[in-house]
């Protein structure tokens, strides 16, 4: 190996190393995060009929963050609710924007965000399928566990919209509480 590409690859080296550790907190730029929720219901008596209905939920969800604090990123859903020999599915996407405080202290970081989404839904005893959009917003808190895993604590507003084959959409408000696990990569 030449002497040229000896330096190169040592310049090379020392530049990632040094990326890779230049951030020292969880929420400084260049840190990302990896995180999800996950929700199991059931439920059941005269209000669900004869059958039982089951319900599981997959939030996972992914953060970069472009500056010290704030975080863009993607939300995607998961969910699937059956009741006898019914089944409905639902699919989401939707990307999201994060600030988190920096309080001085490495337990908790608190922060605020705002998020919009597009989901389809299709129903095992329909040929329609709905499409719903959300806006949310809301805020929580990210309690570190260790130095790179947090509990995410929120409650999210969401004001949503879904229109059912060819029929008119209708909307309607949700308020969302979740708790979920984060890995920080930093």
């Amino acid at each position: 190996m030449t002497k040229a590409k000896l330096f190169l690859l040592v310049v090379l080296l020392i530049g990632l190393v040094s990326m890779v550790s230049a951030q020292k907190r969880p929420i400084d730029k260049k840190s990302m995060n990896i995180g999800g929720a996950f929700t199991l219901t059931t439920a059941s008596g005269e209000l669900y009929g004869d059958n039982s209905v089951t319900s599981i939920s997959l939030v996972p969800s992914f953060r970069y963050f472009v500056a010290n604090g704030l975080a863009v990123g993607v939300d995607l859903m998961f969910q699937s609710e059956s009741s006898g020999d019914d089944t409905e599915t639902t699919l989401g996407i939707g990307p999201v924007v994060a600030y988190f405080f920096d309080v001085k202290t490495d337990k908790v970081y608190p922060y605020v965000g705002v998020g919009i989404g597009y989901a389809s839904i299709s129903q095992s005893w329909s040929t329609y399928s709905s499409t719903g959009f959300q806006f949310r917003f809301g805020g929580g808190a990210a309690f570190m566990l260790k130095p790179n895993v947090a509990l995410f604590a929120e409650a999210m507003y969401a004001i949503e919209s879904l229109a059912y084959g060819d029929y008119d959409a209708e909307s309607g408000g949700r308020l969302l509480f979740t708790v979920g696990l984060a890995a920080f990569i930093y």
